[in-house]
């Protein structure tokens, strides 16, 4: 199945944009877009999508994609079915150039970023590379 383009609209002189989703379900939305993406999910429970990766996630599942590669997560069902599944999905363009006057990133962003999310698990999986999956169960 070929993923959608989905652009993401930053607006203004922003280099990060944060999108707070609360849903009775998560929808089955293969997609693609240059950005990083960061999505915590909760009180969600399904499959997750990641380039050809397919795995079970639960509540409070934490995952940095990659620019470029087609993702998506998919949930019928609630952990506490009186509340809706929660993602909270950032997107940044990870350039760290200073150079550029409109992105204030540096590489001691990145640096701090990925101390950040080691301190949320110390069993974190950081792969420079191509594929970057963070996921805290």
């Amino acid at each position: 199945m070929k993923a959608a383009y989905e652009h993401v609209e930053f607006g203004g002189n922003c280099s990060v944009r944060v999108y707070h989703r609360r849903l009775p379900r998560i929808p089955f939305e293969w997609h693609h877009h240059p950005e990083y993406e960061l999505t915590l999910t909760m009180n969600s429970h399904g499959k997750r999508y990641i380039g050809d990766s397919v795995a079970t996630y639960g509540s409070d599942d934490l995952v940095l994609v990659p620019p470029d590669l087609p993702h998506t997560w998919a949930s019928n069902r609630s952990i506490e079915p009186s509340l809706p599944q929660v993602a909270i999905v950032i997107w940044f363009d990870g350039e760290w150039d200073t150079d550029n006057p409109f992105n204030p990133w540096t590489a001691q962003d990145g640096e701090q970023l990925e101390g950040y999310l080691r301190g949320l698990d110390p069993k974190i999986i950081l792969n420079r590379g191509r594929m970057l999956l963070i996921a805290a169960t």
